[in-house]
């Protein structure tokens, strides 16, 4: 599937793959479906998925499949301080399928094209988080061990990345690498709709309102947008680093990541600083 054929229409076989991903036992989106319910009437709801899916995607997305439920879990510490909470964001399971879908196609074509940052193990198939411990250790010993020089490394987590990512830079950067047409068109559409709610203890759900910033919360899509998003740091500080980055097997290796966490080395402290 190249750039162009993203935008194809959706087949029977990728929405019957989708569904084999569906987990029963999860809570329902506002609409009070069930994944049980798609499981189950599978081979009844097949074909009517389709139409509704190549609508999506050539019509654009549906308000009301856009809307997500917030229900904040209490994680440790002080219960009266907002950051002691996750959010978990449950939408439609009609939206989760067919943002299933898409994800499976864009994934599959990033990886055919060679898009994906070279030192990315996250959430890839075929890679492990193992990959970079093993790359890491690679490189400590033949630094410190066989060379007698040092390695310089600095350990990044990005503090709410996935909440504060601005989205028009994302579909710029969907442009730079090639995809278009309908399928970057249903996207933004996606996003140009999405609604939350808050699922609230003692007063029920409150009113909706607009989410404008980061990738939407709960949906299966989002963890790849970020990802595709974020592997361009690769290129970025490859360029920064010059020939600072340590050598593995001939390999340049300027930074090693697990979606959002990243390892930046150097040869030098110099290196590192920049």
């Amino acid at each position: 599937m190249d750039g162009c054929t993203l935008s194809q229409d959706i087949q029977l076989c990728e929405i019957a793959d989708a569904i084999k991903r569906l987990k029963r036992g999860k809570a329902a989106g506002l609409d009070g479906m069930k994944a049980e319910f798609v499981i189950d009437g599978c081979d009844a709801l097949l074909r009517i998925l389709q139409t509704l899916f190549n609508k999506l995607l050539s019509k654009g997305f549906c308000s009301s499949l856009a809307v997500g439920v917030i229900h904040a879990l209490f994680k440790s510490g002080d219960a009266s301080s907002v950051d002691n909470y996750r959010g978990i964001t449950v939408g439609p399971v009609i939206a989760k399928l067919f943002a299933m879908v898409l994800e499976s196609r864009l994934s599959s074509w990033a990886e055919r094209k060679g898009i994906r940052a070279r030192g990315q193990t996250g959430f890839r198939q075929y890679y492990r988080t193992t990959d970079n411990l093993f790359v890491l250790q690679t490189l400590i010993d033949s630094r410190t061990h066989w060379l007698g020089k040092k390695l310089y490394t600095c350990f990044v987590d990005f503090r709410k990345s996935f909440d504060t990512m601005l989205r028009e830079k994302l579909w710029r950067m969907f442009e730079g690498i090639g995809v278009g047409g309908r399928f970057l068109a249903c996207l933004r559409s996606m996003y140009s709709q999405d609604q939350a709610c808050i699922s609230q203890t003692t007063e029920g759900l409150s009113s909706t309102f607009p989410c404008t910033i980061g990738v939407k919360q709960g949906c299966p899509l989002s963890p790849l947008l970020f990802r595709l998003y974020i592997d361009a740091l690769e290129s970025c500080i490859a360029m920064l680093a010059g020939d600072d980055g340590p050598d593995l097997a001939s390999i340049a290796m300027k930074l090693l990541l697990y979606v959002d966490d990243l390892v930046l080395m150097s040869k030098s402290l110099q290196g590192l600083q920049k």
